[in-house]
């Protein structure tokens, strides 16, 4: 058996953690504005729950419905930012954020687990203390 190395261990990681994180959305639409003026992509099923038509490619520069432009960015670098929308109270992202963050984040810097950060080109990433606290 070949031994795992810091990239694979981090790639791994992530593959993992995006899993959790996408199974987090509760489907409500709030970040996507659906409580004001949603974005162009955004739709509801018929269960009510509220799904992105162009989700593999989400990030960039759309409009909402009323052709206001908008850019759709990852709701963990809202989050981390300390950013809020309407609605983000009932969001699950929202409410688990800091116990999430704090989970990958310790004394200022990002690190993910098995990345010793020498030799792989895995380093720390220095992150202000306003990121952490979102």
């Amino acid at each position: 058996m070949t031994p795992t190395t810091d990239l694979e261990h981090y790639n791994q990681w992530m593959v993992l953690k995006s899993r959790e994180w996408e199974e987090r959305c509760t489907h409500c639409g709030a970040c996507c504005g659906a409580l004001e003026d949603p974005c162009e992509h955004l739709q509801k099923d018929l269960d009510g729950k509220c799904c992105c038509t162009v989700y593999e490619r989400r990030f960039g520069k759309w409009h909402t419905v009323s052709g206001k432009e908008l850019t759709c960015v990852p709701i963990r670098d809202k989050i981390a930012q300390g950013h809020s929308w309407p609605g983000d109270e009932h969001c699950d992202y929202r409410s688990n954020s800091k116990q999430w963050l704090s989970k990958i984040i310790h004394d200022g810097k990002k690190t993910f687990p098995g990345c010793s950060g020498k030799g792989s080109g895995l380093t720390r990433i220095n992150l202000k203390a306003s990121r952490a606290s979102g």
